[in-house]
This record gives structure tokens, C-alpha cells and sequence, in this order.
């Protein structure tokens, strides 16, 4: 991510997203807040790991424009994992990271990724 000039928010950086997710083995949810709507994206294997989480409501597509699944929650509830998660989730430049404790079985993945095509 990048900061706007015209805003304090961040932009999103397509790239850094998709180097995230091709190395992302899926232990890992990738948090990225959207600039104009304030939510917090994830993408990729990081969407199916927050889709997944019990008591979270996020909502689920998947993004041609990013060519991967991707799964949003409003600042509030992302508020909350933090809190929740206070001593593993990380801050990065531009991103957050929470670990995830089990890796993604790659038949599951693919049956959720068509579900939402």
C-alpha cells in the first residue's frame, strides 16, 4: 500500500497483494484496508482462512480484477481480531498479518474458489 496525497487512507498495492498471497502456503490471513469503503480485503488463501473463521461475518466473491477469491469485513469486526488476536496478528508495511495454526487442505480450497465463481 501506498499513501494517497489527497487522503490519509492507503491505496492498495496490487502487487504487494499478489506477492503475499504466491507465497502465502496458507498459515496466514493478509489484511488489507480498502481506501474509498474503509473495509478490510483479504485475497486468495487469506480469504478462504477468514471465510472460515467461526463468529466472523465477512462476505465472500471472487475478484476479476485481482484474478483470486477474495473475502472483506467492515473496520469494526477487524477491530475486534485485533484485539482478539493482540499477541500474534502483525503489522507490516501496508498489511496485516494474523498466523493461522492449520494449512489449507488444496481440494477444499477449490471447492470454496468454485462455489463463489
Amino acid at each position: 500500500m501506498r499513501i494517497n496525497k489527497k487522503s490519509n487512507h492507503m491505496t492498495m498495492n496490487k502487487d504487494l497483494i499478489t506477492m503475499n498471497e504466491v507465497f502465502n502456503d496458507g498459515r496466514a490471513i493478509f489484511f488489507y484496508q480498502h481506501e474509498e469503503t474503509g473495509i478490510w480485503v483479504t485475497y486468495g488463501y487469506s480469504a478462504y482462512n477468514l471465510a472460515h473463521i467461526d463468529n466472523v461475518a465477512c462476505i465472500s466473491n471472487y475478484s476479476d480484477d485481482m484474478q483470486m477469491p477474495c473475502a472483506c469485513i467492515t473496520n469494526t469486526d477487524f477491530k475486534k481480531l485485533v484485539i482478539a488476536h493482540m499477541k500474534t496478528i502483525e503489522v507490516k508495511d501496508g498489511f496485516y498479518q494474523l498466523p493461522m495454526e492449520s494449512k489449507i487442505e488444496s481440494d477444499s480450497y477449490q471447492t470454496w474458489v468454485n462455489s463463489i465463481k
